[in-house]
């Protein structure tokens, strides 16, 4: 396989944008009052965390719904140029879909796109159900590319396409502009032409890995002609410059508490070559990915012996004040060389909790959707 994106003809709302657009990510219910059943909303199609199977079956029926009644318009083959705008800062992606064939989640495995993380199989397995009896999806995956120049994003300036919505979202201004399928094609060739992998993980691996899965199950059971063009064989992602400053990738931090802080302080510099700052240790490495990897084996080797708790934290500033505040330990890991970031997985690696991408005041409002059955 030498192409694994793939133009889809996504999904709008029709009308009322401010009220529609949704927050994604594990918290995005939290804090959130739902609209009502009958007004127009992607909060109604998103599955809360830990969904029983009567909030499913709503949510499934809300998805028919929306398709029904006509919530959604259905717009030309193509990709969008998505821009979120805070303040000064603008994050752009472009907004597409993965051929899953071209995806591989297992370690050691080379391919064209790759997780970077080992998925949560709990999780995923609940999405997977979801994506089995689901007529829809709505985007939260997002897919790094590496574009040093920004060559890609350059050659698409807003002012010369289709602007398809232009919106605030409590602060933040999101807007969208139709990228035609012959020149989403160019847009395709140029992200394949830097390099394997072509794209990484950067958030929403689990909904990736379920619609991996599903599709799996799924091609199983069709005839050959049917296995290049199946909607399940597609999944909706967000692909973004990893080397945007706008886009914030971030080392996570360790806090370990409910175990014997003194001695992990006392014990972890004998190990691995750091700085202690009070009750924070801050690790000493040139080799982010080795760092990682021998804190986490030194971590889990103490644990066995003593227990605790560990929490990851890409604020720095946080894991220090709470390091100071509570009886818990702070290990700071080295930070995330961006230029470097394909390298870490160039043998196939997983790397868990290696980085976050974005933060809750970050997060990606779920505008788009995709048709995934032929129901």
């Amino acid at each position: 396989m030498r192409n694994c994106l793939h133009t889809p003809r996504f999904l709008l709302p029709r009308r009322e944008l401010e009220q529609w657009a949704a927050p994604d990510g594990l918290g995005f219910s939290q804090g959130l009052e739902r609209p009502a059943a009958d007004q127009p909303s992607a909060l109604h199609l998103i599955l809360p965390e830990n969904g029983e199977s009567g909030e499913t079956d709503a949510l499934i029926e809300r998805m028919y719904a929306a398709l029904e009644d006509e919530w959604l318009e259905k717009i030309a083959r193509g990709m969008i140029l998505v821009e979120r705008a805070k303040g000064d800062a603008v994050r752009r992606g472009i907004l597409g879909c993965l051929d899953l064939e071209g995806y591989t989640m297992s370690e050691g495995e080379v391919s064209l796109a790759r997780a970077t993380a080992p998925y949560d199989r709990e999780r995923t397995a609940r999405i997977m159900e979801l994506r089995k009896r689901a007529p829809i999806e709505i985007a939260s995956t997002v897919m790094f590319y590496r574009d040093k120049k920004n060559k890609i994003l350059r050659s698409l300036p807003p002012e010369d396409m289709e602007e398809l919505y232009d919106f605030d979202l409590g602060g933040e201004r999101l807007r969208g502009y139709y990228i035609p399928d012959d020149v989403a094609a160019e847009v395709a060739e140029d992200l394949h032409s830097r390099g394997e992998p072509c794209f990484l993980t950067a958030d929403g691996g689990d909904e990736l890995a379920a619609a991996k899965l599903h599709w799996e199950e799924v091609k199983k059971t069709l005839d050959p002609s049917a296995l290049p063009s199946h909607p399940a064989r597609f999944a909706m992602a967000e692909f973004v410059n990893v080397l945007d400053p706008a886009q914030p990738v971030r080392a996570l931090n360790r806090l370990v508490s409910e175990t014997e802080a003194d001695a992990l302080l006392d014990w972890l510099p004998r190990q691995i070559k750091c700085r202690r700052e009070g009750k924070t240790v801050r690790i000493l490495s040139r080799d982010p990915v080795s760092a990682c990897r021998k804190t986490d084996a030194l971590l889990a080797s103490f644990l066995r012996q003593d227990g605790g708790r560990v929490e990851y934290l890409a604020d720095e500033d946080e894991t220090v004040r709470r390091a100071a505040g509570e009886d818990c330990v702070g290990i700071l890991l080295p930070a995330i060389e961006r230029e470097d970031f394909f390298s870490y997985w160039k043998d196939g690696a997983l790397l868990p909790h290696f980085f976050a991408y974005g933060s809750p005041a970050e997060r990606r409002y779920c505008n788009e959707a995709r048709e995934i059955t032929y129901d």
